[in-house]
């Protein structure tokens, strides 16, 4: 599956990985937890902030401003399977960011 993947600190990447559970699991650091933003889904570590992961970027989900920690996942989802990202959404993205093009 094509996605971005940003870890802290870091620019974000393309990256080809399998579409499971454990995969995914291994480049968040630990369980997963969705956050929808509109035809995105991020992934990312779901006890990210309880173990003190640093601060990868904000984002706006549902009109709250929230910390995405730890080593995140952008992808798409149909249904609930989780589908390759689109060119357009990761040009929106890194504009979005500010983390150039």
């Amino acid at each position: 599956m094509k996605v971005l993947y940003k870890k802290p600190g870091e620019a974000p990447e393309i990256r080809e990985v399998e579409n499971d559970l454990k995969p995914l699991q291994e480049l968040v650091g630990g369980y997963i937890e969705t956050v929808r933003v509109g035809e995105v889904t991020i992934i990312c570590n779901e006890e990210g902030k309880i173990k003190g992961l640093p601060i990868n970027f904000l984002v706006n989900a549902n009109g709250y401003i929230d910390a995405i920690v730890g080593p995140a996942i952008f992808c798409r989802t149909e249904g609930f399977d989780f589908t390759d990202i689109q060119d357009e959404d990761v040009k929106a993205i890194k504009e979005y960011m500010g983390w150039g093009c």
